[in-house]
């Protein structure tokens, strides 16, 4: 099943918003703001088609977030902006089809082990939440990470369309993951355990890919910067 036909379901149904406790309500009524129709009908695709709404939004955040890269990285330099759109369109496809997949499933497994059952259950939440976000900042964000660089660098070789080795790009990509992983991992823990320690104590779990997508803008823009040097 592809993207489009999984996102026709988004039109049925009424969205339900999860709140604490294990109750929902209508998303209509939890929002009273002139995007409420958007936010139902948002919340409508996550619900019935939540990785392809996941990969369709996390393709435009990260098309921004190189965009944010290139615009700050062209200041000073003369002509000024000059935009590469192999580089956005490599960028907002690593997202789309290998970040938000990994994400989802990554945010599922840690929803589960402070789910009834799980390791975490019997915790206070706010151990629970100290818990799940010691988790992701290491085994998470390295398992992320350490692969990040040499998906990006097979899809940039292979969406120049033309021949190319694999183990030749897979190499390149080991390269870069060995000269940016220390900066990148101390920049990841400067902005994401907060964000993450938000995310898992505020946040629905339904909107916490989106809740990182919006951290990520700027993220991106970093990374982003970092696989393009």
């Amino acid at each position: 099943q592809g993207v489009r036909p999984a996102l026709k379901k988004c039109h049925y149904g009424r969205a339900r918003l999860s709140v604490r406790g294990g109750a929902t309500v209508p998303m209509m009524s939890a929002l009273s703001t002139p995007a409420q129709a958007f936010a139902s009908w948002y919340m409508r695709c996550l619900s019935s088609a939540p990785v392809p709404t996941k990969s369709v939004t996390f393709f435009f955040i990260s098309a921004l977030g190189d965009l944010l890269s290139q615009t700050i990285q062209a200041r000073g330099v003369a002509g000024g902006l000059s935009l590469n759109w192999h580089r956005l369109r490599v960028y907002a496809v690593l997202g789309a089809v290998y970040v938000a997949p990994v994400i989802h499933v990554w945010f599922g497994y840690l929803e589960r082990l402070k789910a009834p059952g799980g390791p975490l259950a019997s915790l206070p939440g706010w151990k629970a939440v100290a818990a799940m976000t010691f988790i992701d900042q290491t085994v998470g964000a390295t398992i992320v990470l350490s692969s990040i660089y040499v998906v990006f660098e097979l899809l940039d070789t292979a969406m120049k369309m033309q021949p190319f080795s694999v183990p030749a790009a897979f190499a390149s990509g080991v390269t870069k993951l060995q000269r940016e992983f220390k900066p990148t991992m101390l920049m990841n823990w400067r902005i994401w355990p907060l964000a993450h320690a938000i995310n898992f104590a505020l946040v629905p779990p339904q909107l916490r890919v989106l809740f990182s997508n919006i951290i990520s803008v700027a993220w991106n823009a970093f990374l982003s910067a970092s696989m393009n040097r």
